[in-house]
């Protein structure tokens, strides 16, 4: 397990950026009774589910008194095989610390204070920032640029602090399982299957495989599916954009490289092919054309149509390819064993832990 639970833990905290406007609520939050808290909860959730594949020895503590708000400890196994204690540490600034005229020379100090007392066992030390982050724009450029070059000392944005203490264990279990899962022959096949969907096609696509895995119905009724909670959150969530969008950035990687490499030419013909504009250095969505959810699902549904399922003519019952789901199946079957989801539950933990919307920059 080299390495693998620091870049879980960093995976997790670098998950997804929040918008900015949702940083204001970290005012009415206190650094001792919600935000240390909030921070052990999540990293206990995550190591929880590392022990379901690892078996390892590590404690969570709070409120520290040596540089760090959090401390995570845990044994990392050497070349001998022998248990080496490996320490990451977490400092938090909420709204309030900085708001002082000291935080930086108080941040400075905490560092050092958790370099002494743990020097070469200090794996990582993070710097959680929890503010408002138009109000402290400028001290957040200030804490970016002291501790930047120091690589063993990464500074978490608000907004991306903001979504790591709101996942919910469900989301984590899924994030952490795909790390763990990288290079697993099963999810890599699982994943091939619905890179070429987009997310409201996989919705449905996991729907009708829970049916007849877990459900064992041979024949799905098409209305069960179009009335599934699952299905209709997951369009809730996912903008109207025209298909072709959703695989733009890996088609435009594919095709034209780095987008800093983009040329004049290139951009041109990139707007007409996606119908989008180019807009203060960067590529801005397509128009959320906001259509009825019974438009879009039936227009979804046609796109599976055939290899994946045959629908019977007037009856609306689908009938699965039971070869071509082999490897979801898998994977739903897996969840279910260790992790005791069932349901809706069941549906978005494999939506997640496949990464549906991990290259999906506007989700």
């Amino acid at each position: 397990m080299n390495g693998q639970l620091p870049k879980l833990i960093d995976e997790l905290l670098r998950y997804r950026e929040s918008p900015v406007k949702d940083t204001r609520l970290f005012r009415k939050l206190r650094h001792n009774d919600h935000l240390c808290p909030a921070v052990e909860g999540q990293l206990n959730q995550a190591i929880d589910c590392f022990t379901k594949f690892h078996n390892i020895a590590y404690d969570v503590q709070g409120i520290n008194d040596r540089g760090t708000d959090v401390l995570l400890r845990y044994d990392e196994e050497t070349e001998s095989g022998e248990p080496s204690q490996r320490y990451i540490a977490f400092q938090i600034k909420s709204f309030d610390d900085l708001n002082s005229k000291n935080y930086l020379r108080e941040l400075k100090a905490q560092r050092f204070e958790a370099q002494t007392e743990f020097g070469g066992i200090l794996e990582h030390y993070y710097i959680l920032v929890c503010t408002d982050k138009l109000v402290h724009e400028n001290r957040i450029r200030q804490i970016k640029k002291t501790f930047g070059p120091l690589g063993d000392v990464t500074v978490i944005d608000p907004a991306y602090t903001w979504t790591f203490i709101h996942l919910n264990p469900l989301r984590i279990n899924a994030v952490v399982d795909s790390i763990l899962r990288e290079d697993d022959f099963v999810y890599k096949e699982a994943r091939k299957m619905v890179e070429s969907f987009t997310p409201t096609e996989i919705s449905i696509l996991l729907s009708i495989v829970y049916e007849q895995t877990v459900k064992q119905s041979s024949v799905i009724n098409m209305e069960a599916i179009q009335e599934r909670y699952f299905v209709k959150e997951t369009f809730r969530k996912t903008p109207d954009y025209p298909r072709k969008y959703f695989f733009f950035s890996q088609e435009v990687s594919e095709f034209y490289g780095d987008f800093e490499d983009l040329d004049q030419e290139d951009i041109k013909d990139i707007q007409r092919a996606y119908g989008i504009k180019w807009v203060n250095g960067k590529f801005e969505p397509p128009k959320n054309r906001k259509r009825d959810f019974s438009i879009r699902f039936s227009e979804d549904f046609d796109a599976l149509d055939g290899e994946l399922f045959s629908i019977h003519a007037g009856a609306g019952e689908i009938e699965l390819n039971s070869e071509y789901a082999l490897p979801i199946k898998a994977v739903l079957l897996d969840a279910m064993v260790r992790y005791g989801y069932h349901d809706d539950n069941l549906l978005e933990y494999v939506f997640n832990a496949l990464g549906v919307y991990d290259t999906i920059t506007w989700i």
